[in-house]
């Protein structure tokens, strides 16, 4: 890719380059103006235009037209016009035909450009190209090795592409058409313009190109109705391209040279066109020789269109003035038989024996080597048809193995195929099964969801029973501790009303009946403090059911809060029983709360007490690793072990006679786990019982 420095450059090498145009004055006056627009035209795409005008206008010198031409291509490609830029690569080949490695650097660029239609497009055209300059220079042996060659490419490895197949035909027929004249030719340019009818109208190029060398060849070999309608596809071609480029501003395009040559070959057929069409074509050429430089130079030089006009008209006088000129100014042997054979028919019907006897004179010697040639070409068509016959022998051989091989692979499908069937049915099967399963597992789980659903339905509504008997039983709960409350208030006054009484009798009767009495009073206290412990265990385990336990954790001297326990709870004891306390070492504070200590430790005392006739009742406390254990241990009548977690349920009593409600021992474990210890029993001591309280020290 150009750098904008180099295409600046460029530009200004293009416009600074000395003029030198072999035409009228007024095309180099229109030259000079275009120079002027591309010095004030920006430089990018708008001066693609210009620049075409240009490379339009210039014929000679080939170098400047070549460099309009490439200067073009780096401003397409600098804005990304692909197109144009191709349209201008095929321009180039075209005018420098013959040039084999101008063609071959424009290949080259060509291939540079990323993969599309238009670039396969061009590398086809300009293939043909070369093939139509190189083709026409090979002698015979070459041409017939090149045609074997082609002949087995065609039937080992056929072209894949639309394009490949056109190139390869192309030059097939080209090959052919040098060498032998004959309806083979003709088929095969015929077969070759089928593909190109199919190509797109970006194939512009391919077309015209085929259709300049069909007319061409359909006259050399004897097809002049195929030859009329190539020329006349031609000038159709031609007129939508003049179209297209009046259309993009392309204003000094000029095909009339071209036009003159198709009109003069239409003209060549004149015994197949009808009168208004030779008419037509020849005021055509007329009008374009008074017009066109180049095509009055042929014209001065070899008015071919007006020996045919003159023929098809009978004007055999007007006929061998002008054909002396134009047989003396034709080289090729074939257009120089054609019109020695004019100059004979024309002779004859003047009866001009001067004229006649050097034209059939020449004629002859070139019938002769025509004739020789023809041999030739008869020895090598041999020997084409026999490298033919080898190839098709080898082709029969390749084909019968590829039908073994074809008919080995069908056997080999159908026992697959067969595999596969049975492996499909299997498969189907078991899908099938699979599918009933899932059929079974979707209903079964619809179901699931819809017994869930209704249990979710239900759990719901068992929840919402649940919460309505909660709020209920929170409700009476409430109820019920606030009327323990205020029952066990209403309790304790007649109670303490009772023993006053009690006391103030016994103080008023004689001495005689007074020890009497105190049995009585006695009972009377006993019962009295049995029902206010009764009274404040039922208001304790209702502040613990409604989790309105207050907890007052400060330091605890052990020794003290244990001596005061005990000295408090004597008066439980009505049996003279030996209360000890034995402190192992415990000298240090606890955090907890003292008043719960004390609870706990009454509550054993009074179960100790109870339970105890005669003995004692011994406290101790010691260490028991990072724990405070204190045991309460009596001598009385023990408790089996398999009460020793039981003892601790609500209302729990081993014998019915025991007196008390069995809430102590309850209270006494709720109390030791509020404050993070535990209360057992230690089920190995025989001698009586045994509890321990195991308190943290933190």
């Amino acid at each position: 890719m150009r750098t904008k420095s180099s295409f600046l450059a460029a530009i200004i090498a293009l416009i600074l380059f000395p003029v030198s145009i072999k035409a009228e004055s007024t095309d180099s006056i229109y030259y000079r103006q275009l120079q002027q627009q591309l010095e004030a035209a920006p430089f990018g795409a708008d001066s693609i235009a210009i620049l075409n005008n240009m490379f339009d206008l210039v014929v000679q010198p080939r170098s400047l037209r070549n460099h309009i031409g490439e200067t073009i291509i780096g401003v397409a490609d600098r804005n990304g016009l692909d197109a144009t830029s191709f349209d201008v690569i095929r321009r180039l080949v075209n005018f420098n035909y013959g040039d084999k490695a101008y063609m071959d650097s424009m290949l080259a660029v060509t291939e540079s450009y990323p993969e599309s239609a238009d670039r396969n497009i061009t590398m086809a055209f300009i293939t043909m190209m070369r093939n139509n300059s190189d083709l026409k220079s090979l002698n015979d042996s070459v041409k017939t090795r090149n045609i074997s060659k082609l002949a087995k490419e065609f039937s080992e490895n056929p072209p894949a592409s639309a394009l490949d197949r056109i190139v390869k035909l192309h030059a097939l027929c080209l090959l052919l058409g040098d060498s032998y004249q004959s309806d083979l030719v003709g088929k095969y340019m015929q077969r070759l313009g089928s593909l190109v009818e199919e190509l797109p109208d970006e194939a512009m190029a391919i077309k015209n190109l085929y259709y300049v060398q069909a007319a061409l060849t359909f006259v050399q070999c004897g097809m002049p109705e195929q030859a009329i309608a190539a020329d006349e596809k031609l000038l159709q071609i031609i007129g939508q391209l003049e179209t297209n480029y009046k259309l993009q501003g392309r204003k000094y395009v000029n095909y009339d040279a071209n036009k003159y040559i198709i009109y003069t070959r239409l003209l060549s057929s004149y015994p197949y066109l009808d009168r208004a069409d030779i008419e037509k074509y020849y005021e055509r050429a007329v009008n374009i020789a008074k017009t066109d430089t180049r095509a009055g130079a042929t014209w001065a030089r070899r008015p071919d269109a007006a020996v045919y006009y003159a023929m098809a008209n009978k004007d055999y006088e007007t006929a061998v003035e002008l054909l002396p000129k134009i047989i003396q100014n034709t080289s090729d042997s074939w257009s120089r038989r054609r019109f020695l054979r004019l100059m004979i028919d024309a002779s004859r019907k003047l009866d001009r024996k001067d004229l006649l006897l050097p034209a059939l004179s020449e004629y002859s010697a070139m019938t002769d080597e025509l004739l020789k040639q023809h041999i030739s070409s008869i020895y090598r068509e041999m020997q084409i048809a026999y490298d033919m016959y080898d190839l098709e022998d080898e082709f029969n051989t390749l084909k019968a193995e590829k039908d073994n091989t074809e008919r080995r692979l069908n056997r080999n499908l159908i026992i697959l195929s067969s595999i596969t069937t049975l492996a499909l049915i299997a498969l189907i099967v078991v899908l099938f099964i699979l599918y009933r399963r899932t059929r079974t597992l979707a209903r079964r789980l619809e179901e699931s969801n819809s017994t869930l659903t209704s249990e979710r339905d239900q759990l719901r509504a068992q929840q919402d029973a649940i919460r309505v008997a909660r709020e209920e039983a929170e409700k009476a709960n409430a109820l019920r501790a606030h009327f323990i409350k205020n029952l066990s208030s209403e309790i304790v006054p007649p109670l303490n009303a009772i023993t006053e009484y009690a006391h103030l009798l016994t103080d008023l009767i004689d001495e005689n009946t007074k020890q009497y009495m105190e049995s009585y009073v006695g009972m009377i206290d006993l019962n009295c403090d049995l029902l206010r412990t009764l009274s404040q265990d039922v208001m304790l385990l209702s502040d613990i059911d409604t989790t309105r336990l207050p907890v007052n954790t400060t330091n605890v001297d052990i020794d003290r809060t244990l001596v005061t326990a005990i000295e408090s709870a004597k008066d439980l004891d009505r049996k003279g029983l030996e209360v000890n306390f034995v402190n192992d070492g415990v000298d240090f504070m606890i955090h907890s709360d003292p008043q719960r200590i004390q609870q706990i430790i009454t509550y054993l005392l009074s179960n100790a007490f109870k339970f105890t006739d005669e003995g004692s009742v011994t406290v101790r406390a010691y260490k028991s690793g990072k724990n405070v254990a204190i045991s309460v241990t009596d001598t009385g009548i023990g408790i089996n072990h398999k009460f020793k977690d039981k003892i601790f349920d609500r209302f729990f009593k081993i014998s019915r006679d025991t007196p008390g409600a069995g809430l102590g021992l309850h209270i006494a474990r709720h109390l030791a786990r509020l404050l993070g210890g535990e209360l057992r029993l230690d089920s190995a001591y025989e001698r009586g019982a045994r509890f321990i309280l195991t308190l943290p020290v933190g």
